[in-house]
């Protein structure tokens, strides 16, 4: 949820200086677009943010992280909103041959790392997208990792809404309604967030492509189908997370209105710096923290884009040696396991790619296309229809029909070896695809075969994950 930053006291003279220095930020920003100014050193580098769960011997969500954090003592795992969880980094890797193997295997390291860590004092560690056995009793305000960030955030989303507590309301194959005093439902959920770095001559054409092809990548890569112990969405993250921050919104061009969190309003036109200016011009300050720092810094806002969670969202990077273009996906679960998630990240990485080669090929996809097929898979999972330039498709045969083939194509012209390209396409993509058996279908499978014994379901789940053996092979 982002860097940490010293007591505040929010004053309209406060945000008043915060958007005028977002004013000025914008139009440094402007100028760096203008003069072609972004580092790209003609790799691209790609990183990853995984979130985790730290559980009990029973798979309850277990509220100390703190302990585990110091346990571990490794600036890669750092805390989470909440107090079950945790989140692990990887450096930046250079995207090229064997990029994505040899990351799995850094993650198995560290992950492996975290668990000896729990287990020193009884304790298991989990990834799994929504977590069968929390309870809205779970989720109060004490259970929130102690900061600054996250206490101002609360406050100041309870403040937009005129103190009025988070409703929310997710229809599935059963309801679950109610409403809740903090941000904490929204740490019911948790993800795996991808970052590519890109060129600023192919950054709208990579970013396009990768809202284009949401449906079929979150439609093969589901595992939420469980909260408070009912069946919603095959991705119940998705409406989790946008109800949990909902504030009173605009409305686009669709005349859909727009939250804090959501799919977008419209495909890149000539850069991210549109998508900056909307953040100006269309989001309050949800943080108006004030930084002793240059403009060219870009601090104010970078952290003004770090509070508007669009699903694929622009990030400009800025160091002391200059500044980065990249996207963020934030569309994938945590989990079923590392090889399936890295499965996913090839084939993202491969389908955006093959997309973008293909000159404004969003031109022939409409973009609330390609909204609504997001929504329609988030509930729906895998086995469900979706309209694919003009038509309507089976999401699964076109995985397998078409897809992971254009994947391929799409890995190969970004440099990965052959052995990477098969193992993550053929062996976990197409075979998952085939199968029909995503994390989330296991789930409502399990719970299918065995009543609503969820205590049995994490049981279950968490041994096939530590086996890291893909969830298509997994039984039930």
């Amino acid at each position: 949820m982002g860097e940490e930053f010293d007591q505040i006291e929010i004053t309209e003279k406060t945000i008043r200086e915060f958007e005028t220095r977002l004013k000025n930020e914008t139009k440094v920003l402007e100028t760096l677009f203008e003069q072609n100014s972004f580092e790209f050193s003609g790799s691209r580098k790609i990183g990853i943010e995984l979130e985790g769960w730290l559980v009990d011997k029973d798979y309850l969500p277990l509220p100390e992280n703190k302990k585990l954090l110091e346990t571990l003592n490794d600036s890669l795992v750092v805390p989470e909103l909440s107090r079950y969880n945790f989140e692990l980094n990887t450096p930046p890797v250079t995207l090229k041959e064997n990029a994505l193997t040899e990351m799995e295997a850094f993650l198995k390291k560290l992950w492996e790392k975290c668990r000896v860590a729990a287990k020193k004092s009884g304790n298991q560690i989990m990834m799994i997208g929504t977590h069968p056995l929390i309870t809205d009793e779970m989720l109060g305000l004490e259970f929130m990792t102690p900061s600054n960030r996250y206490t101002v955030l609360n406050s100041r989303l309870l403040e937009l809404r005129g103190g009025k507590p988070v409703q929310y309301d997710i229809k599935g194959e059963e309801h679950l309604k109610g409403s809740t005093e903090s941000i904490l439902f929204e740490a019911a959920s948790t993800s795996l967030q991808l970052h590519l770095q890109v060129h600023q001559e192919e950054a709208v054409s990579m970013f396009n492509s990768a809202i284009l092809t949401c449906a079929p990548l979150l439609a093969i890569s589901t595992n939420s189908p469980f909260l408070y112990q009912k069946d919603l969405w095959a991705e119940t993250r998705i409406p989790v997370f946008e109800q949990a921050v909902r504030t009173d919104s605009f409305r686009d061009t669709f005349d859909n209105k727009t939250g804090r969190v959501g799919f977008g309003t419209g495909y890149l036109k000539d850069s991210f710096l549109e998508l900056y200016k909307e953040n100006l011009n269309r989001y309050g300050p949800l943080l108006p923290v004030l930084f002793e720092a240059s403009p060219i810094a870009l601090k104010h806002i970078n952290l003004h884009n770090g509070c508007i969670w669009r699903w694929v969202r622009p990030i400009v990077g800025a160091t002391n040696s200059g500044h980065t273009l990249r996207i963020e996906q934030r569309i994938f679960p945590a989990g079923p396991t590392l090889p399936d998630m890295l499965a996913n990240f090839a084939f993202y990485l491969g389908l955006i790619n093959y997309h973008a080669q293909k000159e404004h090929v969003w031109n022939d996809f409409p973009f609330q296309d390609a909204k609504e097929n997001f929504y329609q898979v988030a509930e729906k999972g895998l086995h469900t229809n979706i309209r694919w330039f003009g038509k309507s498709i089976n999401v699964q045969e076109l995985i397998q029909d078409q897809l992971i083939d254009q994947s391929k194509t799409g890995l190969q012209d970004l440099g990965i070896d052959k052995y990477d390209i098969d193992y993550y396409l053929n062996g976990i993509i197409r075979a998952r695809a085939k199968s029909g058996q995503t994390g989330a279908d296991w789930q409502k499978t399990f719970i299918t075969k065995n009543g609503k014994d969820f205590k049995k379901l994490c049981q279950e789940y968490h041994a096939n994950q530590i086996l890291q053996m893909p969830v298509h092979t997994w039984a039930i």
